[in-house]
């Protein structure tokens, strides 16, 4: 089970914030990374609840109006511009956690368009940062193997 899914189920079911003190002292973004992981788990239960029934996906969309595109390929030339200037700190925690990589990159990333643009960025940066972050990215993309 995803992590961020079961920290989602436990604060549901213990109706509890996963750390100590109010909603607005939380790690920055956990909240909505949460919200969102449990807004889709719960649309699939309907879903599956309801017997997988073809042409159900459009009630996800009166019951979950919120749920976030996920795929960034659908316009990547637009997440490229939308994420290339996010401090590369992010950019490294992101690539070292393998987790993140194997399980969320093929959804956000699944034909590996977005992630082209950004690997071709850093290549053109000429600070060292950049470059570590070019090799890091360059190898995420020829090891990533999605599955059908």
């Amino acid at each position: 089970m995803p992590p961020l899914l079961e920290l989602g189920l436990n604060c549901e079911q213990y109706q509890a914030l996963p750390y100590s003190g109010g909603v607005m002292e939380q790690p920055a973004g956990l909240m909505t990374k949460i919200r969102k992981v449990m807004n889709i788990y719960h649309a699939f239960k309907i879903w599956t609840a309801q017997g997988q029934k073809p042409g159900e996906v459009a009630k996800w969309k009166k019951e979950i109006p919120e749920l976030p595109e996920l795929n960034f390929d659908n316009s990547p030339q637009k997440s490229y511009e939308e994420i290339k200037d996010l401090n590369p700190s992010i950019y490294r925690n992101l690539f070292s956690n393998s987790a993140v990589v194997k399980e969320i990159f093929p959804i956000l990333f699944p034909e590996k368009l977005t992630l082209k643009y950004l690997k071709d960025y850093f290549h053109s940066q000429e600070s060292k940062i950049y470059q570590n972050l070019y090799k890091s990215l360059s190898d995420i993309i020829n090891d990533l193997i999605y599955l059908p």
